[in-house]
């Protein structure tokens, strides 16, 4: 097992509790460590460790970029990808600008 090999690309969550992200060793410590315990049992936390788990024993690249793939959907899905504003709501909160009304020709 190479858990010392590189993510496809660094991720580093903008908010949470998780730590920046680099090596396959990295991303588990950050599931184990940082992540809230009963967190782990979510479904797109248990396929992140199934991923991790598959490239750390392959050492493939395409197992390696499903896994680091796999790390950002889940925390996208905890909107730990996004950052915090100062009153406390996640960026994605803020309500769109609404369209311009449609001039009749």
């Amino acid at each position: 097992m190479d858990w010392n090999a590189e993510l496809a690309y660094f991720v580093t969550p903008k908010s949470g509790p998780m730590r920046p992200m680099r090596t396959l060793i990295d991303a588990n410590r950050a599931l184990l460590d940082d992540l809230p315990f009963g967190s782990r049992r979510r479904p797109h936390w248990a396929a992140v460790a199934r991923l991790l788990l598959i490239a750390a024993e392959t050492g493939s690249t395409i197992d390696i970029r499903l896994a680091t793939d796999s790390l950002v959907r889940a925390l996208e899905t905890e909107g730990w990808m996004s950052r915090v504003r100062p009153d406390g709501l996640p960026a994605a909160a803020v309500a769109p600008v609404p369209p311009l009304p449609r001039r009749r020709v």
